[in-house]
């Protein structure tokens, strides 16, 4: 969780509709949330964080 959460922006804007980008870091591990959930971060974030989940 901790490597995803690393990826993100921390701008904690909501947009990927969780609360913050920590939530939107578990929700990504957990399988609530795809890897592209973060709109701010982008393309080349979400594939990355997709490496990291094995996907």
């Amino acid at each position: 969780m901790e490597a995803i959460y690393d990826l993100l922006p921390k701008l904690d804007c909501r947009a990927c509709g969780f609360s913050g980008c920590r939530e939107c870091a578990e929700a990504m591990v957990s399988g609530r949330a795809p890897p592209d959930a973060c709109r701010v971060a982008g393309d080349r974030v979400a594939l990355r964080i997709r490496e990291i989940l094995g996907g």
